[in-house]
């Protein structure tokens, strides 16, 4: 009767903590789904405004390393926009993304005509890592090796 009982009881804690376990994974997957890795937010003219999006909670500072981007940016628009570009010795020019307060949210929006993007992100200034998130991946050829991740505008 005891071990039934004792029996009954931890059938039904594990199915409560089953139950938590994919409620806890719903709600992650919708809040991490609510800042895609990059979105379109408008135009401005012949430039759609793109927003990267990247997760990194132990990041003290977190850079876009793509140098077919930062090539192409407009000075005026860099300046109007905010966007920050500076230089890591061993990558090159990256633009540096903002945290979102009290979040582990690292974003910034930059303008950018239609075409494809070869790009990843730079953590503390010397670790490479691409978004998981993203699909499309090509071969790298001259930054962290491996494959870097790809953001195509229209």
């Amino acid at each position: 009767m005891i071990f039934k009982r004792n029996l009954l009881k931890f059938i039904s804690a594990a199915f409560f903590l089953l139950f938590l376990s994919l409620s806890c994974t719903k709600i992650y997957k919708a809040i991490r789904d609510k800042y895609p890795p990059y979105e379109k937010i408008g135009r401005d003219g012949k430039y759609s405004l793109i927003r990267f999006n990247f997760r990194q909670q132990s990041a003290t500072k977190v850079a876009l390393a793509a140098w077919h981007i930062v090539n192409r940016l407009n000075k005026k628009k860099q300046k109007d926009m905010g966007i920050h570009v500076y230089l890591i010795k061993t990558l090159g020019r990256c633009i540096a993304l903002k945290r979102k307060p009290d979040s582990d949210l690292w974003q910034v929006t930059i303008p950018l005509e239609p075409g494809f993007y070869h790009f990843y992100y730079v953590i503390n200034d010397n670790k490479s890592v691409r978004d998981a998130r993203i699909k499309h991946r090509v071969p790298d050829c001259g930054g962290p090796g491996g494959k870097v991740s790809v953001v195509i505008v229209k």
